[in-house]
């Protein structure tokens, strides 16, 4: 069959229409695909759906590792041991899926103390974001996120002994009562060299009625 140049002409026409159109939706169907896809931490996550759980990530710095990790595992636990991780051989660590919500943070390392922090879990848009707090009675100080830990104090298992203290002896009656005698005993001598005879009788006659020099000290003192 022998087509004319006029019809021929309008089949190349079409033809190429239909290129253009199938070339259209491809691209269209690209980009679709493209653009209901966005990242959430290294995640592609499709457009329109919600992150159900998040990692949280967090360090001890060198120096404090190193001497944290000598003679013990350091563990990091949220919410009591609900969710726990182990610290890597270079002090990070990773507690993973994380659901939204307000979570306490603790460290357990024996020897040492950690100030508990609180780790709010959020939404922003479609994505689970996180911040950290000190733990205060409503909000405590920021803390930067990844978390960097530091002990706070180490740990006292026994009492330290009291250094010895002379101050405390004097604060006994007895004691000064002992030592007022003891003074009385060496001074009492000397003054009664220099005393008249009858002055040194009445004295002695006193010292006598009264008990001795002890119970005349203690007489005065409790006011009899």
């Amino acid at each position: 069959m022998r087509l004319s140049g006029r019809t021929l002409l309008l089949c190349l026409c079409l033809l190429a229409n239909f290129a253009h159109v199938s070339s259209m939706d491809y691209d269209d169907e690209e980009e679709e695909d493209h653009n209901s896809k966005t990242s959430v931490k290294g995640a592609e996550v499709p457009l329109g759906e919600v992150q159900t759980s998040i990692s949280i990530e967090g360090m001890f710095s060198d120096d404090q590792f190193r001497m944290l990790h000598k003679h013990t595992v350091l563990r990091v636990m949220l919410d009591g041991g609900k969710q726990q991780a182990i610290a890597r051989a270079d002090g990070s660590f990773t507690i993973y899926d994380v659901s939204e919500g307000i979570h306490s943070l603790d460290v357990d390392a024996p020897g040492w103390v950690f100030e508990q922090i609180k780790v709010d879990v959020y939404y922003k848009r479609n994505e689970l974001k996180v911040r950290a707090f000190f733990n205060g009675d409503n909000v405590g100080k920021p803390v930067k996120y990844p978390l960097m830990l530091f002990p706070t104090m180490r740990v006292k298992y026994f009492e330290e002994r009291e250094k010895f203290d002379p101050t405390v002896y004097l604060k006994n009656p007895m004691v000064v009562m002992g030592i007022i005698a003891a003074l009385m005993a060496f001074v009492m001598p000397k003054m009664v060299e220099n005393m008249d005879p009858e002055d040194v009788k009445k004295l002695r006659e006193e010292m006598k009625k009264s008990g001795g020099t002890a119970n005349a000290l203690k007489n005065a003192m409790q006011g009899s």
